[in-house]
């Protein structure tokens, strides 16, 4: 009888250039030759997707505007919330059942100009002015892998490379007219180490860590001081119980360890340092509620 064969070889347009029917096909097809189930074995697929960005900046100093009379820099905001794009592909592969690659590119989130509100000049007079400044967010390439071949474990690896020396507003520093056009990041490179274990039916405990290359050499410190975000080392914990058959609850910790970047003020007495530090603490509670039927 068809009802008792199982199809073990089925591939969707999930798997590029080797499946035509879309998954919800393949069940409806199956559902009409009376098969009471099919194996989906796609192995490769490949996405590509426009990305919509939208921001408000708000800079305390802002460096990319005239220095008051004293020589320090005004706050500015943004006058409203502005409207970036670009795109994104990846390429996720099953090469073997405990071993899955993926790959992705991100493109540059390419932004129309900010436009700040600040104060320049004379501090007795806050006249409001508005300057611009170009300011994108960089391409991003990333590499993963994950392995589970060890009964109830899931080991995983990840690199990736932001592109920030290219990229306007934070690569190249620069000034014109004697405002900054770049606060001068070099690219970074990251990588993340994650485990997760099974330890039983409801409980799921999982753990990692992520290095992070520092973007922002000493001669820049000063002009990133209000930028401190140099995350060298990150660690994070966290576990996952089933409560109901759907209904989960997940408890996190994340700490990025406390780190510095000191460097000279241009101008000062020899043997002048500022210093930026930068280190956080959070915790993250959820609740994930699944609806729908099960399937029998």
């Amino acid at each position: 009888m068809i009802g008792n064969y199982v199809p073990l070889w089925c591939k969707s347009t999930f798997s590029f250039l080797e499946g035509a029917s879309h998954p919800d096909e393949l069940v409806e097809e199956a559902y009409r030759l009376g098969l009471r189930s099919l194996a989906l074995t796609d192995r490769l697929s490949v996405g590509l997707a426009p990305t919509i960005t939208i921001g408000r900046l708000a800079l305390d100093p802002n460096g990319f505007t005239t220095p008051l009379d004293d020589g320090t820099f005004p706050p500015g905001r943004s006058s409203r919330y502005h409207w970036g794009g670009g795109v994104q592909a990846g390429v996720y592969y099953i090469a073997t059942e405990n071993v899955h690659l993926g790959m992705s590119i991100k493109s540059p989130q390419w932004f129309e100009p900010f436009r700040f509100t600040t104060i320049a000049g004379d501090p007795a007079d806050p006249t409001p002015t508005v300057t611009k400044a170009q300011i994108d967010l960089p391409l991003i390439a990333s590499l993963g892998a994950a392995y589970s071949g060890f009964d109830g474990w899931v080991l995983a690896i990840d690199g990736r490379y932001w592109d920030y020396r290219n990229t306007d507003g934070f690569g190249r520093p620069g000034f014109s007219g004697g405002l900054a056009q770049s606060l001068g990041w070099s690219n970074v490179f990251s990588l993340a180490l994650g485990v997760q274990r099974q330890v039983n039916d409801k409980l799921t405990v999982r753990g990692g860590y992520t290095f992070n290359t520092n973007p922002i050499s000493s001669n820049d410190v000063l002009i990133n001081i209000a930028s401190p975000l140099h995350q060298q080392h990150v660690i994070g914990a966290g576990f996952s119980y089933a409560l109901a058959p759907d209904v989960d609850v997940t408890l996190a910790y994340n700490q990025i360890i406390e780190s510095s970047n000191a460097g000279p003020i241009a101008g000062a007495p020899p043997g002048s340092l500022v210093e930026s530090t930068t280190g956080t603490y959070s915790v993250g509670l959820g609740v994930t509620v699944r609806y729908g039927c099960r399937g029998s």
